[in-house]
C-alpha cells in the first residue's frame, strides 16, 4: 500500500506539484529625454516621477492581416508625482497622433512613441505581451 501511494505521488507531482513561475521584470530607473522600453507590469522612475502601465486597448491591424483602417492603441498609465497619483490615457494612431500621445504631469512631459504588439492576430493578448517605448522630459 505504501508503495502504491509513493508511486501515485510521483506520478501526480508533475501535474499538481509544480507552479508556473514567471520572473518579474525589475523596475527601472530611466534618464530624462531618453527613449526607454517598458514591459508591463514593469514600472519606470525618473527623478520624482513614477510610471506604471494600467491597461492597453489595441485596435491596430496585426501584421498578418490586411485591414481597411490601421487602428490605434490607447495606453492607460498611472503616474505618481510626489505621492499624488494621476491616471492618463495616451493614444497612438499616427506618428504625431495630434498631441494625444503626450501628457504633462507637473513639470514632466510623458510621450508614448511606439508600442509593439504580439505577432499573431488570433492570439489572446495579455498586458505582458506588449512593449512600450516612452520618453519622459522636463517641461
Amino acid at each position: 500500500m505504501k508503495r502504491l501511494l509513493f508511486l501515485l505521488s510521483i506520478c501526480l507531482l508533475p501535474v499538481f506539484g509544480c507552479e508556473e513561475k514567471t520572473e518579474a521584470l525589475a523596475d527601472q530607473q530611466i534618464e530624462l529625454n531618453e527613449t526607454f522600453s517598458l514591459q508591463p507590469p514593469q514600472k519606470a522612475q525618473a527623478d520624482r516621477l513614477k510610471v506604471q502601465v494600467l491597461q492597453i486597448s489595441d485596435s491596430r491591424c496585426p501584421a498578418d492581416v490586411q485591414c481597411v483602417w490601421e487602428g490605434e492603441v490607447t495606453v492607460s498609465l498611472n503616474v505618481q508625482l510626489v505621492g499624488k497619483n494621476e491616471e492618463v490615457d495616451l493614444i497612438l494612431h499616427k506618428p504625431d497622433s495630434d498631441g494625444k500621445n503626450t501628457a504633462v504631469i507637473g513639470d514632466y512631459r510623458i510621450t508614448l512613441e511606439w508600442v509593439s504588439m504580439p505577432p499573431q492576430h488570433n492570439s489572446k493578448w495579455k498586458l505582458e505581451d506588449y512593449n512600450l517605448h516612452l520618453r519622459v522630459s522636463k517641461v
